[in-house]
């Protein structure tokens, strides 16, 4: 193998002047060459095939460090037009060497030194902390981002948004006949918010029933978890139903339970100090047997009780 090796020093065995070091460096052998240029700040190689045209290859370029570390890299670079990595039959591979010490080594891809996306051990990350314009794509296309996986998602504990930019829709719909869930994880419900309207095609949104609780005792006071619940009551003997401060339980404001007597002891509504229940008359008791009403939440500790009341 002929080896031609340049340092910062000279021309180590001679073989071509150091006139050419500002042309070309070739080396005529075509079944084995290498060139090693070593103690330079920044070292660029051209690869030409025998025609002169570039479409060569180059195996390795490593840079030693001071104690023999290897922490070089490999670049390719284009004053202009099109660059590309093209592999007609196969695959084309970017590897990252995760074993032992480079655990944290990652593929990163970047726009005039700023970092657009990125892969490692941690996954794939679109843009970056300060940037939110991470994935971007263009009319005409069908499908914009497909997900294969069984449960798949996206979302961000900070806070995770889809944006329309202009006046197109933003759709969202999968190829079978299941459901599209938003959630708080992947087996929660969350709630689904908005500051316009909301359009169903179709058969429209199919709302779930409401809770329905069958109590039996002679005495509940209401928590979070009633809210939007239609609460049954069959004691035979009075039943108190306590409404609590929202310092004891933070019912949000907002939240409707409804009261049902299904048995013969009397329902009656029973405020906490410091809770107001508004009704007709101050009625706070169901009528009788088969007696509905409804607890709606207007202020922090302020309650509106409507329904089959008596005093």
């Amino acid at each position: 193998m002929d080896l031609t090796r340049v340092t910062k020093d000279g021309i180590e065995d001679g073989a071509i002047d150091s006139s050419k070091l500002d042309t070309d460096i070739s080396v005529s052998n075509l079944t084995a060459s290498e060139f090693e240029i070593s103690n330079q700040t920044e070292a660029r190689a051209i690869v030409n095939d025998a025609n002169g045209t570039v479409g060569g290859s180059i195996h390795s370029v490593v840079d030693f460090a001071a104690n023999g570390t290897r922490h070089g890299k490999v670049g390719f670079e284009t004053s202009g037009g099109t660059m590309a990595l093209q592999n007609d039959q196969g695959h084309i591979y970017l590897n990252a060497d995760t074993n032992n010490a480079h655990a944290n080594s990652s593929i990163i891809f970047t726009v005039d030194n700023a970092e657009k996306m990125r892969t490692g051990p941690e996954g794939l990350v679109l843009g970056t902390s300060t940037g939110y314009h991470e994935l971007t794509a263009y009319g005409g296309y069908s499908c914009a981002l497909q997900v294969t996986n069984a449960n798949s998602g996206i979302g961000s504990d900070a806070g995770g948004y889809f944006a329309v930019v202009g006046t197109s829709d933003l759709r969202v719909w999968n190829f079978s006949d299941s459901s599209i869930l938003f959630g708080t994880n992947n087996s929660q419900a969350a709630s689904l918010s908005n500051t316009g309207d909301f359009v169903a095609e179709g058969t429209g949104i199919t709302k779930k029933g409401r809770p329905i609780i069958s109590d039996s005792s002679t005495g509940r006071t209401l928590s979070v978890s009633d809210n939007g619940s239609y609460i049954r009551f069959s004691n035979a003997s009075p039943v108190t139903v306590t409404v609590p401060g929202n310092s004891t339980e933070a019912i949000p404001v907002g939240a409707e339970i409804s009261l049902f007597q299904s048995g013969t002891g009397t329902v009656t509504v029973s405020a906490s100090g410091g809770v107001t229940v508004n009704s007709l008359n101050s009625h706070t008791q169901l009528s009788g047997t088969f007696a509905a009403a409804t607890l709606k939440k207007v202020g922090t500790d302020e309650w509106d009780l409507c329904g089959d009341l008596t005093a």
